[in-house]
C-alpha cells in the first residue's frame, strides 16, 4: 500500500536520525516546570444516594451493597443485563460471543452470597473481555478469518485473577482485527450510531457505554484502551509496563502490549485494575486527591478539533479552580514518538503473523497491506526504535521526577463517521489528520516510556464525551487512579461530568 509504505519509510528514517544523534529533542514549554513534589488531598465527601433504578446503570459497589440487602441478586443481575443486551446489542454489535455456563456462574455467585460471606472484591459482577484474550470454553477470533472457531482450554492469567474475585465472565466483545486499527467494525458509538467506537478495545468501550456491562477487559498497545474509553464515555487504564500479566493474549507488538481495565467510574477500574495485578483483594475506593502540581505540555496541544478544547479547557479550569497549579511542560517532538511506535507496531506484528501471512487474502486487505509494510523493516532499524524508545523512557522519567502527573486530552478528535480507516483524514478544526496520527499523539507516550495512564469523561461537547488523559511516572499505578478519583470528583461537583453515565439512547443520563 503507497501510502503504509511511504509513511513507514518515512518513519524510519526519523528514528534512524535521532538514534545517531543519540539524544532526544523536546518541544520546549514556554516556561519552566514546577519542581515541588507535595500534594494536597480532596477530602472525599459522601455521594448522595443513587437515584437510579435500573442496575443497568449500577456501579460495584452499588450492585454488591444490593446483594448484601438482598435486594438483587447475581442470577437476577445477569437476567436483567441479558434482556438490555437483547435490545442494545443489534444496534451496537459489540459482542462476539457469550459464555454458555452463564447461568451456572451467577447460580455458584448467588450460592457464595447466600452464605453470608461477600468476601470477593468482583462476586457478582459480569464482565465483558475483548476478544483477544483466552477465556476458556470460547475460541479467541481476534475479530478475523485467520482463526479457528474453536474453544480454547485455558484462561490467560488475567482470566483467572477475575475469576478468583469472583467475577461473572459475560463473554468476548469486538476488536479491530487483532488489535490493528482504530475503528474496530462493525462495532457502533452507542452515543452515536453512525460513528466509530474507537479501537482496537472498541467492543468493550462501546457495551460499557451502552450499559450492558458494569466491566470490561482491553488491551492497549498504543492507547487502544483509552482511545475507546473516551469516544463512549467510559474510564479505561493502562499500568506500568509489566504490572499485568499479558499472557494468552494475541499480540500486536511485545514491546508495548498491555490488558487494562475499563468501566464507567474511576473506583470500578481500580477495583479492576487491583484485581488483574494481583494486588490484595480490597473492595476499597481510590484515596481521592489532587496534585500541587499538574503539568500540561501546551506546545502540542494544538490542533484540536474545537469540541474537545471547549471540554478540556472546562476540566483544567476546574482542577485549577481547586488549588492546582497548572504549570507548563516540555514534551518529545510527536513526529517521533510516532514513529517509534509505529515501527516497533509493524516490524513486531509482522513476526507475529510471518506464518498467517501465507494466506493473507484472509485478513482485511489493510491490515495484510500493514502487515506487508512492518515485513519490510530491518533488524537494524527495529533494534534502532528500540534504542530510542528507551531514550524517551528515561526522558520521561526525568521529567516526571520534578512534575508526577501530565494532563492532556485522550483524543484531540471527536468520533468519525463508520467507515474510516487508519488514513482517513479527522477534522481538527484547523487542520486534519490521518486517523493514527490523531488517535495515537497523546496516548502512545505512555505506551513508549512504560507509563501508567488513565482516560477519564471531562464532559459533553456537541453530544459526544471527551476523554481526559492522567499519565504517571513508572511503578505509580495506584496513585495516578487516586488523581483520576480526585478529578472525577471535581468534575461532578463542577457538573461537567456524572461519573457512571452510559449513553441516554440507552437509558442513561446525559451526563
Amino acid at each position: 500500500m503507497a501510502d503504509a509504505v511511504s509513511v513507514l519509510d518515512q518513519f524510519i528514517e526519523k528514528v534512524n536520525r535521532v538514534a545517531v544523534a543519540d539524544f532526544v529533542r523536546p518541544v520546549r514549554p514556554t516556561a519552566d516546570s514546577h519542581e515541588s513534589q507535595c500534594d494536597i488531598f480532596i477530602e472525599k465527601r459522601s455521594q448522595a444516594e443513587s437515584s437510579i433504578t435500573d442496575p443497568t446503570n449500577w456501579s460495584i459497589s452499588e450492585i454488591q451493597d444490593s446483594f448484601v440487602s438482598g435486594d438483587l441478586t447475581p442470577g437476577a443481575l445477569v437476567d436483567r443485563l441479558w434482556q438490555h443486551i437483547d435490545f442494545a446489542e443489534p444496534l451496537i454489535q459489540g459482542w462476539v460471543s457469550f459464555a454458555s455456563d452463564l447461568k451456572n456462574q451467577a447460580s455458584d455467585c448467588d450460592l457464595q452470597i447466600s452464605s453470608g460471606v461477600i468476601d470477593k472484591p468482583l462476586l457478582g459482577i459480569p464482565m465483558g473481555i475483548k476478544d483477544l484474550i483466552d477465556v476458556a470454553g470460547l475460541p479467541t477470533l481476534c475479530g478475523s478469518r485467520q482463526t479457528l472457531n474453536i474453544p480454547v482450554e485455558n484462561d490467560a492469567p488475567v482470566i483467572a485473577r477475575l475469576r478468583e474475585a469472583g467475577a461473572i465472565i459475560m463473554g468476548k466483545t469486538t476488536t479491530h482485527e487483532y488489535a490493528f486499527g482504530g475503528t474496530t467494525p462493525p462495532t457502533r458509538n452507542p452515543w452515536n450510531l453512525n460513528t466509530v467506537p474507537g479501537g482496537s478495545s472498541g467492543g468493550s468501550g462501546a457495551v460499557l457505554g451502552a450499559g450492558m456491562v458494569p466491566g470490561a477487559l482491553g488491551t492497549d498497545t498504543a492507547g487502544s484502551v483509552r482511545i475507546p474509553a473516551a469516544y463512549c464515555g467510559a474510564v479505561g487504564f493502562m499500568g506500568s509496563t509489566g504490572w499485568v500479566p499479558t499472557n494468552n493474549v494475541a499480540v500486536l507488538a511485545w514491546s508495548l502490549d498491555h490488558v487494562g481495565a475499563m468501566a464507567r467510574n474511576v473506583a470500578d477500574t481500580a477495583r479492576i485494575q487491583r484485581v488483574l495485578a494481583g494486588l490484595p483483594f480490597s473492595n476499597t475506593s481510590p484515596s481521592a486527591r489532587l496534585p500541587e502540581v499538574i503539568g500540561i505540555p501546551k506546545a502540542v496541544l494544538e490542533p484540536m478539533h474545537p469540541a474537545v478544547h471547549r471540554a478540556f479547557d472546562s476540566a483544567v479550569s476546574a482542577i485549577e479552580s481547586r488549588g492546582v497549579k497548572i504549570v507548563d511542560v516540555p514534551w518529545p517532538d510527536p513526529d517521533l514518538l510516532e514513529a517509534v511506535g509505529f515501527i516497533l507496531m509493524m516490524a513486531e506484528s509482522a513476526a507475529f503473523h510471518r506464518d498467517r501471512m501465507k494466506t493473507p487474502e484472509l485478513f482485511d486487505p489493510q491490515v495484510a497491506e500493514l502487515l506487508e509494510s512492518g515485513a519490510t523493516v530491518s533488524a537494524v532499524d527495529h533494534i534502532q526504535a528500540l534504542r530510542v524508545k528507551s531514550q524517551l523512557a528515561e526522558w520521561f522519567d526525568a521529567l516526571m521526577s520534578a512534575t508526577p502527573f501530565i494532563v492532556t486530552p485522550t483524543l484531540p478528535c471527536l468520533p468519525p463517521p463508520l467507515g474510516s480507516d487508519t488514513f482517513t483524514p479527522l477534522d481538527l478544526g484547523t487542520q486534519t489528520q490521518p486517523l493514527a496520527t490523531a488517535h495515537t499523539r497523546f496516548t502512545l507516550a505512555a505506551n513508549i516510556a512504560d507509563l501508567p495512564a488513565g482516560s477519564l469523561p471531562c464532559g459533553l461537547s456537541e453530544g459526544f464525551p471527551i476523554g481526559l488523559q492522567i499519565m504517571g511516572r513508572g511503578g505509580s499505578d495506584l496513585g495516578v487512579l487516586d488523581v483520576m478519583a480526585g478529578v472525577e470528583e471535581v468534575l461532578a461537583q463542577a457538573k461537567l461530568w456524572n461519573p457512571g453515565s452510559v449513553a441516554s439512547q440507552f437509558g442513561g443520563i446525559n451526563g
